[in-house]
């Protein structure tokens, strides 16, 4: 009886696998872009690279950029900086750009610093 039970789910498990497959390779996968469907970037860059993609899956896999965005432009970044920054260091990279700046220019020579080193001077030097 066990055995009929396994054989039974096992059959189940595949016909469910087959069936999801083919209904997962009519779904393309949706890239999120906020700029204009009509900005250089869409026309020159992503819809190649999506035609691309396509071409050499020879079709199993179908990108869509979006028309619009599927969320607000500043939320996307902030989400992005806090993940590849951290929450502390994006706020005091916001705190130090928030700041009137002492001078028009700012000089980095980024050989001999880093992002930490120019947020931190940034944020407590006095400006004369």
């Amino acid at each position: 009886m066990k055995l009929f039970t396994l054989a039974r789910a096992t059959a189940a498990a595949a016909l469910m696998a087959t069936t999801a497959g083919a209904a997962w390779s009519q779904a393309p996968l949706l890239f999120n872009s906020f700029l204009a469907p009509q900005h250089p970037i869409n026309t020159r860059v992503l819809k190649p690279w999506a035609d691309e993609v396509a071409k050499v899956t020879q079709g199993r896999v179908r990108i869509e950029v979006t028309a619009s965005s599927m969320g607000p432009p500043p939320t996307q970044v902030e989400s992005f900086l806090s993940a590849a920054l951290g929450d502390e260091e994006l706020k005091a990279v916001t705190r130090a750009l928030a700041m009137p700046p002492c001078s028009t220019c700012l000089r980095v020579n980024t050989l001999k610093t880093s992002l930490q080193v120019q947020v931190a001077h940034t944020l407590y030097r006095r400006c004369r």
